[in-house]
Order: structure tokens, then C-alpha cells, then sequence
């Protein structure tokens, strides 16, 4: 049985987020919170028509910082 997408993600367009502390990039300002922005897509496989959506996020920094993380590096802020 195939997944949709809201089965997969735990995660939204506009979610509130926080880069957990083991992710090291210089841009993250040192608050870690950003709003996701949108799904990154991708040709992920060779065969792949057309770019599928991957689990990977478009976060808007609190610094102005656009930067793409996993979601397995996200925690939801309340």
C-alpha cells in the first residue's frame, strides 16, 4: 500500500521550526528557528519524468537565511 504525502510528513507549509543541535551550518542564526517554506523537489532516480518531492525543506531563517534541510533535522516549535 503506497503512502500519501500527509502520511509521510509531519510537517506543513508554514510550520514553525528548529533546526536540532547536531546540524552545523554557519548560516543558522543562533536561535535555529525558521518557517518552512515549501517541499524541495528533485529528479531523484534516473528514470524519474519529471522531479519528485523529496523529504527535504526550504526553511526561512529568523536572519533572512533561506536554507534546505532534511526533516530528520526539524523539530516542531510551539
Amino acid at each position: 500500500m503506497m503512502k500519501t504525502e500527509n502520511q509521510t510528513s509531519k510537517f506543513k507549509k508554514g510550520d514553525f521550526v528548529r533546526i536540532v543541535d547536531t546540524t552545523h551550518d554557519q548560516r543558522i542564526p543562533p536561535s535555529r528557528m525558521g518557517h518552512l517554506v515549501e517541499r524541495v523537489s528533485a529528479t531523484v532516480h534516473y528514470s524519474d519524468i519529471n522531479p519528485v518531492r523529496t523529504n527535504v525543506w526550504r526553511v526561512y531563517m529568523t536572519n533572512g537565511q533561506q536554507l534546505n534541510f532534511h526533516e530528520m533535522y526539524l523539530e516542531h516549535v510551539k
